[in-house]
């Protein structure tokens, strides 16, 4: 395992896990929301993102959190070894996304760019209520029929992020 791809809902916990996993497999650990977006929530013009993006994907070993775009995603996934799809529960990332914006926010991730504050807009909870509906419904399927040699892992739970982690120890 090289390259990892992780994706899920806000809130679900792929920030937090994908620090685990980089250090437990000394793996470079890129979080898309730090690249995507510029200083103040600001989008990079398209060419850009994907120059940005292209960057990334060519380097020989990562894990790369996070979902931005979707045409990014199919690309990310061609060249996984490797994605790991955190599928818990809506209302469970709901309530994290509500009670990370209102507590202290754990500033080792860096996981995005400068004065990109925890906020809670209308475009991040309407990205969080379509989620699987525009994304994983659609291009999961449609990933894993062009490129079967790609592993997926699906977590539904914190517990199985925990088991998939104790296990690679042993």
């Amino acid at each position: 395992m090289q390259r990892i791809m992780i994706v899920g809902l806000p809130g679900a916990g792929k920030s937090t896990f994908s620090a685990k996993l980089a250090k437990q497999l000394q793996l470079p650990l890129y979080h898309i929301d730090r690249y995507y977006w510029k200083p103040n929530w600001q989008k990079h013009q398209p060419h850009e993102w994907k120059a940005i993006h292209q960057k990334l994907i060519e380097q020989p070993a990562w894990i790369i959190e996070g979902c931005a775009i979707k045409s990014s995603f199919i690309e990310r996934f061609a060249v996984a070894d490797l994605v790991i799809y955190f599928k818990l529960p809506r209302w469970l990332c709901l309530w994290r996304m509500i009670k990370r914006r209102f507590s202290s926010r754990d500033l080792s991730l860096q996981d995005r760019p400068a004065n990109c504050s925890e906020g809670l807009p209308w475009r991040l909870i309407k990205y969080m209520l379509l989620f699987d509906s525009a994304l994983m419904r659609v291009f999961l399927p449609q990933a894993q029929s062009l490129y079967p040699n790609v592993s997926v892992v699906i977590f539904r739970s914190d517990e199985d992020a925990n088991i998939f982690l104790r296990n690679l120890k042993s």
